[in-house]
């Protein structure tokens, strides 16, 4: 039987042979990874809430995420980084729905605030490219 003084120096041993493989998982979870091949449209508030239950105004910068990435909410509030690849420019805008009728599972529905400040409403679409940020 070991002694619990080779018992504790086993146990310390051991947290420092796992610590670097502890860390390595961190680092690749956190890393971004771009999704491609989508497109954007755009939904109206009308004062109800959205899936991840909270109201917001038209003006807000929001997202709907289609059923797969929404999942069960799991992705509710977390920041998403938009960018349009007909004029490069990019916005952030925050998860709070679900979108249903998203065109394929790489596209969003963006709030008309979000949606105006890359193009007008009557073009009704665009591509994108996004990440989670």
């Amino acid at each position: 039987m070991f002694s619990s003084r080779a018992r504790s120096i086993l146990v310390a041993v051991a947290l420092v042979i796992n610590a670097p493989a502890a860390q390595a998982t961190v680092a690749t979870q956190s890393r971004r990874q771009e999704v491609t091949g989508g497109f954007a449209t755009f939904f109206e508030q009308q004062g109800f809430p959205g899936s991840c239950g909270r109201v917001h105004q038209n003006s807000d910068f929001i997202v709907a995420l289609p059923p797969g990435r929404y999942g069960s909410g799991v992705n509710c509030g977390r920041t998403v980084q938009v960018t349009s690849t007909s004029t490069g420019l990019t916005a952030t805008g925050v998860v709070a729905d679900e979108c249903a009728a998203c065109i394929n599972a790489n596209s969003l529905d963006l709030s008309t605030g979000m949606y105006e400040f890359f193009s007008p409403l009557d073009i009704g679409e665009f591509p994108i490219e996004w990440e989670f940020v």
